[in-house]
């Protein structure tokens, strides 16, 4: 291929139409099945900052310098409390839009 020219990654559809599938096939999810989607991510977001904290609390017994400074900490904290909001007011426009939808 010549630079910069956008090719297939595998020949058969492109990285653009690839996420515009991914992204309808999402939007088109009945509610249980996102819901437990959502629940997944959520549960495994948790898990990582768990890990992250034993990870960091490990290295600090041990007289190790730590790759990840308080601040980041608090920094991830803080986006994974942005991230739940976001998510709590996506699911209530998608309620409203749902309701709204079934009216008459």
């Amino acid at each position: 291929t010549w630079p910069g020219k956008k090719r297939p990654p595998h020949g058969k559809i492109s990285f653009e139409e690839l996420a515009k599938t991914i992204g309808t096939r999402w939007k088109a999810l009945d509610n249980d099945l996102l819901s437990h989607y959502k629940k997944k991510a959520e549960e495994d977001l948790e898990r990582y900052a768990r890990e992250m904290r034993a990870y960091e609390e490990k290295n600090k017994a041990m007289g190790k310098s730590s790759p990840v400074k308080e601040e980041e900490e608090e920094d991830f904290d803080m986006k994974v409390d942005v991230k739940r909001q976001r998510e709590e007011v996506e699911e209530s426009q998608d309620n409203y839009t749902r309701k709204k939808s079934k009216k008459p």
